[in-house]
Parts: C-alpha cells; structure tokens; sequence
C-alpha cells in the first residue's frame, strides 16, 4: 500500500473545495463520523460559522483492520431547526459508512435535506453522492498533518 502524506496546506485547500459546493455551504448543522470526520468537520463549522456540530459514532472494522459488520453505535438527536445536515468523514472508501448513515437518516429523520462530505473519495469507492476534496488511489493510505 503506498502512504499518501498530505500537508496541512493540502487539508485547508480540501476544506476550501468542500466548502465552495453549494450544498455544502447551505447546511445549518454538521455531524461528524467519529474519528475521522472530527478535524475536517471542525474547520468546515469554522469555515461556515455552522456552530451546530454533532458527532456520529460508527464501527466497521475490527481490531484487526478487517472489515466486519456496520454497527451504529451513537446517533445525534436531532431537532426541528436541523435541516440542512452534513455528514463529514475523512475517506469514502467502500462507501459502507455512507450508505448505512443514508438509510438510517432516511427512517429516522426522512424530511431532512443530507449532504455527504470527506476530504478524500477513493477512485474505486461506490459511493458518488459524496462532496469530496481529492480522490486518491485505490491502494493510496492517506496520511493526514495530525497523524504525524
């Protein structure tokens, strides 16, 4: 697997590209997929002075880092005022985190407007309903400034 080491100012040009999406820079609440979607999530609230930012837990790997079975494990509660929501992460690879929020938000809150953002999308991944920053490689491990 190649190691992609992206530089701080690489990350803030990618935060930029996401928050010029139309979609994107009409949401009023961000929700981040824990871990990866914290950092990128904080500086799009920053960017967007979205100051309604929630966190989504999810696992779908195993110790191991072999892909196991999708759990939802903490869900925001979202009020009547939450409507234009974000969903950010930092890779979409399999796409599996993605799709299973998406149908989650679609019985649990389905009058909600979801857009789905990451800084990276994988040129293989399946999921295109996703605001991105850069693609990389199928076989790319991205490296971000804060995993250093």
């Amino acid at each position: 697997m190649q190691k992609l080491n992206i530089t701080y100012e690489e990350f803030l040009s990618y935060i930029d590209k996401i928050c010029q999406n139309k979609s994107v820079a009409a949401v009023d609440t961000i929700i981040c997929i824990g871990r990866g979607g914290y950092v990128p999530g904080t500086y799009i609230s920053h960017k967007l002075g979205v100051s309604k930012v929630y966190t989504i837990v999810t696992k779908s790997y195993n110790e191991d880092n072999t892909r196991g079975e999708f759990q939802l494990i903490q869900a925001p509660t979202l009020n009547d005022e939450d409507q234009k929501i974000l969903i950010v992460d930092d890779i979409v690879d399999s796409g599996t985190t993605f799709k299973e929020i998406k149908k989650w938000f679609s019985v649990v809150y389905p009058t909600k407007d979801v857009t789905f953002a990451s800084l990276f999308s994988k040129e293989q991944s399946p999921f295109s309903d996703v605001v991105y920053g850069a693609v990389a490689k199928a076989d790319a491990w991205v490296v971000f400034p804060w995993e250093t």
